[in-house]
């Protein structure tokens, strides 16, 4: 900044000149005066009394300066008046005093007129008067004294006089000086101020220059132009380039060119909206040519004169780019696998009881949209009647306890069928509880129909469908123990076999017999009651477990019914076959030791049937083991 004078300044720069100008003034005063007192001293009478006329006039003309100059003349001009005045004042006191007749009208004249002149030019300065009287009288005294001639009192008065107007005209000047050195005093205490904040103001700089310098970030100014005007130093590092290197250089050419129109609109924005700000990601060209990712943070400081630019703020994310770019990949890569396999992901929101996310399988699964998966309800009328309440019920004490879980249960599709599904679901908490459930429903069906057929072969005949030998076991040994409970519980166990079955599977063929035993095993099946069970032991022999038969005629009604039944002719392939069987009965009860026991009687009656010529039944007594 140009050191300039202020305003404030121009009165105590003023107030010094006059203050200088009044010894000055007093100077020549004394010069004058030398010059008049030699002049009266050496001339004859007459011309002193000329003299004096001459200091009259001239008292005159300075005292109607002064006057004036108190009105319309400038300040300098006062002070030059007084010491005029003063000297005119001093030049008749002094040729008063050393006259041969100090009483003489003239002198006395002078020194009234010179009074009044320097009482009307500087009234302040009355006590000059007393003083200047002082003196005469000291000056008169001493023509008393014959040692002291009036030269020297004259050269004594005259330097008392001089220095008596010299101190009073630098009066105004010692006023100064003091006040100039109160300025002072103040001016150094200011500075020491002054150094104090600059000294904090240097450490400051350093901060900022270091923090700038080992900055993680980079820090940019662009002009309105979009020229780099500033390059912090971790540019090279970011970068690659020195900072000296791209200081004039347009941004927007180093930026990617599929990235370059945005970063435009972003740029054009600030730059007509001062302290606006923008946030963006672009891809920025290294020094060794390849495209890094860049995070901008910029603000239009173009109206600050300390800044001028447009400031940005700069990371590197390339790092966090390829991180994002592979949790995409990854993330596809995953959908693309959920997608694919029969299962319907879900997410539902606890606190709405809505779906926020069901996978599109649900459409090609059970025939409805992931957009008509609203709310809980949908799900919940999906849900098998049957099975729908121990689902719902499982669930929801699961959730409440916070633990994954997952149950099967069956599901209707928008076309009618039933689908076995398998829920895993795992519960999404947080500090205040479970808030979520996200889960997978996957068909099972597939599977559910293998384990029909496993249960199927494990417990029931694969030609015929009735139950096999282990589930007959399984059936009497559950149906004697309750039996053993209720004394009066009783069954019948009726033991079958196909008649000449080996001389029909030789004439037609093993198609033709194994048609005939799923025959007779339907027609066997259908005689018997809900309870009742029916079981192959393998080729032609059968069995038939009848509840509640408590005696012997009740069992040989049942026999001759079976008989007349299965005796009518079976047509297979267009062909008319005949068979009969025979058939042994047993009763068991709770005296019953073991399950081989009925079936070992049963076995007997059988035979003792086919020794009685087949197509009959016979039952089995203990006392006289067979009874026809």
């Amino acid at each position: 900044m140009p050191n300039q004078t202020s305003a404030a300044d121009q009165p105590n720069i003023e107030h010094f000149v006059h203050a200088a100008l009044r010894p000055v003034a007093a100077a020549l005063s004394g010069l004058y005066f030398v010059f008049s007192l030699s002049h009266a001293l050496l001339l004859p009478g007459s011309q002193a009394m000329l003299l004096s006329a001459l200091a009259l006039a001239t008292c005159l003309i300075c005292a109607l300066v002064a006057w004036r100059a108190r009105r319309l003349a400038p300040r300098w001009a006062h002070p030059l008046a007084v010491a005029l005045s003063g000297l005119v004042l001093l030049n008749s006191v002094t040729h008063l005093a050393l006259s041969h007749t100090p009483r003489q009208s003239t002198n006395i004249a002078l020194l009234i007129v010179g009074a009044g002149c320097f009482l009307l030019s500087l009234r302040w300065l009355a006590v000059v008067i007393g003083a200047a009287w002082c003196a005469w009288l000291a000056v008169v005294l001493t023509h008393w004294q014959p040692d002291l001639t009036p030269t020297w009192l004259h050269f004594g008065f005259m330097l008392a006089s001089a220095t008596l107007i010299a101190l009073l005209a630098a009066r105004e000047r010692i006023r100064a000086l003091s006040q100039l050195a109160h300025l002072r005093l103040a001016d150094r205490q200011h500075l020491q101020q002054l150094q104090q904040a600059l000294t904090a103001l240097h450490g400051n700089e350093e901060r900022f220059r270091a923090l700038v310098h080992n900055a993680t970030d980079m820090i940019t100014v662009l002009d309105a132009r979009g020229n780099i005007c500033f390059a912090s130093p971790s540019v090279e590092r970011i970068l690659g380039y020195p900072p000296h290197v791209l200081i004039g250089k347009r941004a927007l050419r180093l930026i990617h060119p599929h990235d370059r129109i945005a970063a435009l609109a972003s740029f054009n924005h600030i730059l007509h909206h001062p302290r606006a700000s923008f946030t963006l990601e672009y891809r920025f060209q290294h020094a060794n040519g390849e495209w890094i990712y860049l995070e901008s943070r910029g603000v239009n400081l173009l109206d600050q004169s300390q800044v001028g630019g447009l400031v940005i703020n700069s990371r590197d994310i390339t790092e966090r780019k390829c991180i994002e770019e592979a949790l995409r990949e990854r993330e596809r890569q995953l959908r693309q696998v959920i997608e694919t396999i029969n299962a319907i992901p879900w997410e539902l929101n606890l606190t709405t009881s809505r779906f926020t996310y069901v996978g599109p399988q649900s459409l090609t699964m059970l025939g409805y949209s992931p957009q008509e998966w609203t709310d809980l309800d949908f799900w919940t009328s999906l849900i098998h009647p049957d099975d729908r309440a121990i689902a719902l019920r499982t669930c929801q004490i699961a959730t409440q306890r916070g633990e994954d879980h997952a149950f099967e249960y069956r599901m209707l599709t928008a076309d009618g069928r039933v689908l076995w599904v398998r829920d895993i679901v795992t519960v999404v908490k947080d500090i205040e509880g479970p808030r979520a459930l996200r889960g997978v429903i996957v068909d099972i069906t597939e599977r559910r129909l293998a384990e029909q057929q496993l249960e199927q072969r494990a417990w029931r005949d694969e030609l015929t469908g009735l139950a096999n030998r282990a589930a007959l076991l399984q059936h009497l040994e559950q149906r004697l123990e309750r039996a053993r409970h209720a004394p009066h519980d009783s069954f019948a166990v009726l033991f079958l076999d196909l008649d000449n079955f080996k001389q029909i599977n030789d004439r037609y063929g093993h198609l033709i017999g194994d048609e005939l035993l799923q025959q007779f095993a339907m027609r066997l099946q259908a005689q018997l009651a809900a309870d009742d069970l029916a079981a192959r032991l393998g080729g032609d022999e059968f069995v038939i477990v009848v509840q509640w038969v408590t005696s012997l005629h009740e069992a040989s009604t049942i026999a001759e019914r079976l008989l007349t039944a299965l005796r009518q002719p079976f047509m297979i392939d267009g062909q008319i076959i005949r068979v009969t069987p025979s058939i042994g009965v047993a009763l068991a009860d709770g005296t019953t030791p073991q399950v081989l026991d009925v079936l070992r009687e049963a076995d007997i009656a059988l035979y003792r049937a086919k020794a009685h010529g087949k197509a009959c039944y016979a039952i089995f007594q203990p006392s006289a083991e067979v009874l026809p």
